[in-house]
């Protein structure tokens, strides 16, 4: 008879993101076994001190859940070797692959085995994980299924494992894409149209999926492959302008296009940012129609109106770039501003000011917003 188990979901990365998404599997799917892996010691005593458990504010209501499985990785003692299911990843961009790289057995599939290949789910800011990691997994016929996590909710930290789920919104999960070869990662998995429904709503057999849709509070909703590479693109836009202006200045989002200086900075982006979107989908769309429809969206007007949207509602919000730079954290900028830089010299595009922007983020300069001299001398504008 086959297993009626329900599939186990283990967490890589256990931050903002990596917590909220344990969190709300165990309140949502209780009966499925939960697994967050340590990647570093002081994970360790952080978690007991936490009371083994992960609390969430939400709307001023405190709520703490814990019967969670725990691994250490790197431990020194005898590794883990059972079979991974399912994997969300919540690492940094920076840290994926080091982090990943002791997993890959536990991944992937025994050739000639009819066991059910694994599905991972990367959820990191910018672009060029997946294809940084394909090189763990040479071989199509043992990897996994990948999976790829838009996710819009604004999440700060109180401590570790104690989050305030601050901005509720929405997110997207469907198939990864590779932007070296602009296809979907191979094997390739379809999400389908559900039956009998008048709205864009889809279904798909992958089990991790399936879980992390019906985890209402996330609002989450399974997007095929060529729909979630918009999304992602236009996310994108946005973080490498909101992110790099409100980490150099050390301002709330709102800011942005409150302030004269950082407005000009936030349309001088702008412009750069659209050429390579526009460029980067030419590469991979024939359909006509859908390519008509991005050029608006990702015009500079369109994509101009997205950054501004985005700002107010979460104009009071803390960037998670500005969080890093705050607390001394490397940041993601090299996977959000630095792809812009590597994509645009490929397309030929002039991208001097994200090149500059990466350069002032990893250099952990400070620019005062009120001081033209200073804005200037940091940006050459």
């Amino acid at each position: 008879m086959p297993s009626t188990r329900p599939p186990s979901i283990h967490i890589l990365g256990t931050g903002n993101l990596g917590s909220l998404l344990a969190f709300a599997i165990r309140k949502h799917h209780p009966h499925i076994p939960v697994t967050l892996l340590f990647h570093r010691p002081s994970l360790a005593r952080e978690w007991r001190d936490a009371g083994e458990k992960i609390t969430v504010t939400k709307k001023g209501v405190v709520q703490s859940l814990g019967w969670l499985g725990v691994e250490y990785l790197g431990s020194g003692e005898e590794p883990e070797t059972g079979r991974i299911e399912n994997l969300i990843v919540a690492t940094k961009s920076y840290k994926t692959v080091e982090a990943l790289r002791p997993l890959v057995g536990r991944l992937e599939r025994g050739e000639g085995k009819r066991e059910k290949r694994a599905s991972v789910l990367f959820c990191q800011n910018g672009i060029g994980t997946i294809d940084s990691t394909l090189p763990l997994f040479p071989n199509p016929q043992t990897r996994p299924y990948f999976l790829t996590g838009i996710f819009n909710h604004g999440i700060y930290t109180n401590a570790p494992f104690s989050i305030t789920h601050a901005g509720i919104a929405n997110a997207f999960i469907g198939p990864a894409f590779s932007f070296d070869t602009m296809t979907p990662t191979k094997p390739s998995f379809h999400i389908r149209r559900q039956r009998n429904s008048n709205q864009n709503t889809y279904t798909s057999n992958r089990s991790l999926l399936n879980t992390l849709s019906t985890c209402h509070s996330l609002s989450i909703t399974p997007t095929p492959a060529l729909p979630l590479l918009h999304i992602q693109l236009a996310k994108l836009a946005v973080n490498a302008v909101i992110n790099p202006l409100t980490a150099l200045f050390r301002v709330q989002n709102g800011v942005v296009f409150e302030n004269e200086h950082t407005r000009r900075l936030a349309e001088l982006l702008v412009a750069e940012l659209s050429p390579v979107l526009l460029g980067t989908l030419e590469r991979v769309s024939q359909d006509l129609s859908l390519h008509a429809e991005s050029r608006a969206r990702f015009s500079v007007q369109g994509l101009m109106d997205e950054v501004k949207r985005v700002c107010e509602i979460t104009k009071e919000n803390k960037s998670s770039m500005r969080q890093d730079v705050e607390a001394g954290r490397k940041t993601e900028v090299g996977f959000i501003n630095g792809w812009v830089v590597r994509m645009g010299r490929e397309l030929g595009v002039d991208v001097r000011l994200n090149e500059r922007v990466v350069e002032l983020v990893e250099g952990g300069v400070r620019v005062d917003a009120g001081d033209e001299g200073n804005v200037r001398e940091a940006f050459g504008v």
